[in-house]
């Protein structure tokens, strides 16, 4: 009866042990993907990318007397496949243009407005500078051009802008122009499929959740 109990106490611990070899590697392979995670999708949050820079203008915002607005869409998690470093320089090239064309005018207004669209995000820069006729529309991008006598693109904000941006499929270009009224720059950026980075930061920050309410956009001065 004894021999009975430790045949099968035997019998037992070589089940577990074959057991173990048939299933081990697949254990310890669950275990080391544990250990190493996939890495995340590159991306930049694009809004506190543009808050920031926002912010560092704000000295020049104040000097001006420059009235500011941000409009943001339904989307506030907007990840951008651009590196953070070219984001943030993109829209400081254009911010920086928007600003030199509204510096001698009567009212001086910049608004921006965010969109998320199906693959890509779109970031309007409106300005009351002095506008552009139509046929000027490009030739701004150059690096200088003289337009009616007056060096435009001397300062190649835009054209580096739009230099930078193109390797990662972002595009810059003048969408709407009235001379002596107004100028509407757009912004394209690819976006990712997946939120997680940007949701992360913008949850983290202390004014989080911003107030909404029903399907208006929010808004916010600067």
């Amino acid at each position: 009866m004894i021999s009975d109990f430790f045949l099968g106490a035997i019998g037992g611990a070589l089940i577990a042990f074959l057991f173990f070899l048939a299933t081990g590697s697949s254990w310890r392979a669950r275990v080391s993907f544990r250990g190493n995670p996939r890495p995340k999708r590159p991306g930049t949050p694009l809004i506190p990318a543009l808050e920031a820079i926002l912010s560092r203008r704000k000295r020049e915002f104040d000097t001006l007397a420059v009235r500011g607005h941000l409009t943001i869409g339904d989307d506030l998690f907007i990840s951008v496949a651009v590196p953070a470093e070219v984001l943030e320089k993109s829209l400081d090239l254009v911010l920086g243009h928007a600003l030199d064309a509204i510096k001698e005018r009567p009212i001086r207004e910049i608004r921006f407005v965010v969109e998320k669209e199906e693959h890509y995000c779109r970031v309007d820069v409106k300005d009351t500078g002095a506008g552009l006729p139509e046929e000027a529309w490009e030739r701004i991008f150059e690096q200088s051009v003289p337009i009616d006598g007056v060096e435009i693109g001397e300062n190649k904000r835009l054209h580096a802008a739009r230099d930078v941006l193109a390797p990662y499929g972002g595009k810059v270009f003048i969408k709407h122009s009235i001379p002596d009224e107004e100028t509407t720059i757009r912004i394209i950026l690819p976006t990712l499929a997946g939120r997680t980075e940007a949701a992360r930061v913008m949850e983290n920050r202390p004014n989080f959740p911003h107030q909404r309410g029903g399907d208006v956009n929010h808004k916010e001065d600067f």
